[in-house]
């Protein structure tokens, strides 16, 4: 099977770390700024479903209402959890999870369906159990037999040691991502926790279950630059997922189909991950060339 004869739904998870600015972003940085960068990139990436995390309201962001209709928010320990697709998509908003910051819909994939669970789970080293009741309470929530596929996407404030009995007592499955979504030592935006020596974290998560199967990869890693600085517009990169909702990764899916499909969508993730280094190698090199000719104005 060809990489082009897979048709997967793209999904996004980002924790936005709300209207914040990094430290190292110049005084004039507007939160109208941040929205007009992570708009350019969500339209450069054309996922159909977005997860946000910490947004700073319950609304849609403007910029990102054209494109995407938002299905829901929910309030997170910290700002809202909101859930989007694209307008072109068929989407049906699901029940509420009591007591846990989530958004889930139904969403239409060619003759088949998924659902789509956003969530932002406890945070902190103290909240290890709290986390896997949310984690559990979603799936609770969902029946995954008769939806045939789930992907459970966002911060979910894991630590790598907490993950294999989660995934294990859940059934769920991870999508693997080289690189660590939250890293201070990498990611500054937080100049209190400079050369604290913290260790990087996979909190951002896409993980799957039922007739899905899906492979990711780091986004929103691009930096911007002020003053000879450079910075990035969250506290987290972005995780970018490539779901394929197809019969042949359930139970009762044929192996041979199931194998063909997980290696033509392997051969597809890296085309996709290499378009967007190059895209990234290209907006860097112009941003820096743009902040050289700003600092040979103000000389």
């Amino acid at each position: 099977m060809q990489a082009d004869s897979i048709r997967p739904l793209y999904v996004v998870t980002w924790n936005i770390a709300g209207a914040q600015a990094a430290a190292a972003a110049p005084q004039g940085f507007t939160a109208q700024d941040k929205w007009a960068q992570l708009a350019a990139h969500v339209e450069r990436w054309q996922p159909g479903i977005v997860a946000l995390q910490e947004s700073p309201i319950t609304e849609a962001l403007p910029c990102l209402d054209r494109a995407y209709r938002l299905l829901g928010a929910a309030r997170a320990h910290a700002g809202h959890v909101q859930l989007y697709a694209r307008r072109e998509l068929t989407a049906e908003v699901l029940p509420d999870v009591a007591g846990v910051p989530a958004v889930l819909a139904r969403v239409s994939v060619g003759p088949a369906s998924v659902v789509i669970a956003a969530v932002h789970c406890e945070p902190g080293l103290e909240g290890v159990t709290k986390r896997a009741e949310q984690v559990r309470a979603v799936m609770a929530s969902v029946d995954v037999a008769e939806s045939s596929a789930f992907v459970l996407l966002g911060d979910l404030n894991v630590r790598l040691a907490e993950v294999p009995e989660l995934l294990e007592s859940t059934e769920l499955r991870d999508a693997h991502y080289d690189g660590a979504s939250w890293d201070p030592r990498i990611n500054k935006f937080d100049d209190r926790l400079i050369g604290k020596g913290i260790e990087g974290q996979r909190y951002d998560r896409v993980w799957f279950k039922g007739g899905a199967w899906a492979q990711a990869f780091l986004v929103g890693k691009c930096r911007l630059f002020a003053n000879g600085l450079h910075y990035y517009l969250s506290d987290h990169f972005a995780v970018f997922g490539m779901v394929d909702v197809h019969a042949s990764h359930g139970p009762c899916g044929a192996t041979s189909e199931r194998e063909e499909r997980r290696v033509g969508l392997g051969k597809l993730r890296m085309a996709v991950l290499l378009q967007e280094r190059e895209a990234v190698r290209q907006l860097e090199q112009d941003a820096i060339a743009r902040d050289k000719a700003a600092q040979l104005r103000v000389a």
